[in-house]
């Protein structure tokens, strides 16, 4: 059972009250959703890798290094969580400062769209 699972049943199950009938049935329907809904968005990310790790040798690898394992005043940016990624580009892309490389991120990351920024973050996350 998935940690959402798992949370979502002591949620339903207050306690030591096990609750029965159609709330467990609507447990295990979400609990089914919620493993195919993730099932789903993995598979959109893997799909995406390949498009992230071309994008990343464009742009990315000249600062940051090979997949992303940073060079000198750059950052080590692999293996990071994709929300973090996808929030840190979405950043720079408004154009907002938030380190002392920010003036070269903004200008890297404005023509940035969506998809590039999801497959990016998607590359990122899958290289150690």
């Amino acid at each position: 059972m998935t940690k959402a699972c798992e949370w979502f049943k002591r949620l339903v199950l207050n306690g030591r009250t096990m609750i029965v009938g159609s709330k467990m049935t609507l447990l295990r329907t979400l609990c089914i959703a919620g493993s195919i809904l993730s099932l789903s968005v993995a598979s959109a990310w893997a799909e995406d890798i390949e498009a992230g790790k071309a994008r990343y040798a464009e742009n990315c690898s000249n600062c940051h290094g090979p997949a992303g394992r940073g060079m000198a005043s750059y950052p080590k940016i692999s293996g990071r969580d994709v929300a973090y990624l996808v929030d840190r580009l979405e950043t720079y892309r408004a154009g907002t400062k938030v380190g002392p490389n920010s003036g070269l991120m903004i200008a890297m990351a404005t023509d940035l769209t969506d998809e590039e920024i999801s497959n990016l973050a998607a590359y990122l996350n899958a290289v150690e």
